[in-house]
This record gives structure tokens, C-alpha cells and sequence, in this order.
């Protein structure tokens, strides 16, 4: 069967139309997936710079924390042998009975009314503060629990 050129120009132009909206459903589906990940972009890049800024302000102010004005400034330190941290501690009473058996690794003894350090051995040294720790538990378990024997 033939059919008359003007049935073959409308089946060419229905053809060429589905082309043409075929073409402009690919492009606006490629737009939105370049905006998509974009905006991807753009919420990683915010979400990295929250973190940063986030870590930033917590790691300064844990160091804010951490200085004690009372014992950063230089001061006058006995040496660190035996007999100078004896005579030191004699005008302490409460240490002086125990005759200065210091068995820690590291010492760091401040009297706070006048800012002084009595003694010190390796007072610069860091260490880990495990039994700091169990003892600012106990102190905290103390002040906040009305029965102590209670479990």
C-alpha cells in the first residue's frame, strides 16, 4: 500500500517531535542530576566545615580549661632530690609527719595561699591521670548520693 506525501510528512513530523521531546526529557533529567549532585557538594562542604569549626571550638576550649593561672606562671622550684623536698615540707604539718615518702614517679606540691611550690619531681612530665580520675569519681559519687551504703 502507498501512501501520499502528506501522510509521509505528518508521520516525519510526529517522528521528529517524539525525537525533539525525547531530547529535552534527557536534557532536563542530566540537569537535575548535575544539580542534585551540586547541592551534594555543597552539603558535604557545609557539613565538613560545621565538623571543622565544631572541633576547632572544643579543642580551644579544652585548652582554655586546662590552664591553671594559679600554677602556669615561673616560679622559684626547690631541686628535686630528697633531702630539699624534706626541708621543704617541714613548715607543712600534715606532710611532714609522713616524712616525705614520695613514691610517684611525679610530684607537684603548690601551696595555694601564696602561690608557692613546695616541691616537685618531674613536674613537667606527662603522665596518664588514672587515679585522678577514680578519685574525682569518688569525690563526684560523694557530693550527689544522699545514702552511701546504698547500691
Amino acid at each position: 500500500m502507498q501512501q501520499n506525501p502528506k501522510q509521509l510528512e505528518y508521520i516525519r513530523r510526529q517522528q521528529a517531535q517524539r525525537l525533539a521531546a525525547r531530547r529535552r526529557a534527557e536534557a532536563i533529567r542530566r540537569e537535575r542530576i548535575r544539580r542534585a549532585r551540586r547541592n551534594r557538594a555543597i552539603l558535604r562542604f557545609v557539613l565538613f566545615l560545621f565538623i571543622v569549626v565544631g572541633i576547632t571550638i572544643i579543642v580551644s576550649f579544652v585548652r582554655s580549661c586546662s590552664k591553671d593561672e594559679r600554677i602556669v606562671p615561673e616560679r622559684t622550684v626547690p631541686a628535686s632530690n630528697s633531702e630539699s623536698t624534706l626541708s621543704a615540707l617541714e613548715k607543712y604539718p600534715a606532710y611532714a609527719d609522713d616524712k616525705a615518702d614520695i613514691s610517684s614517679e611525679c610530684v607537684l606540691l603548690v601551696d595555694l595561699t601564696n602561690d608557692e611550690v613546695v616541691c616537685e619531681k618531674n613536674s613537667a612530665q606527662s603522665v596518664r591521670i588514672a587515679s585522678l580520675t577514680k578519685i574525682m569519681t569518688a569525690i563526684v559519687a560523694i557530693e550527689n548520693l544522699d545514702d552511701l551504703n546504698s547500691t
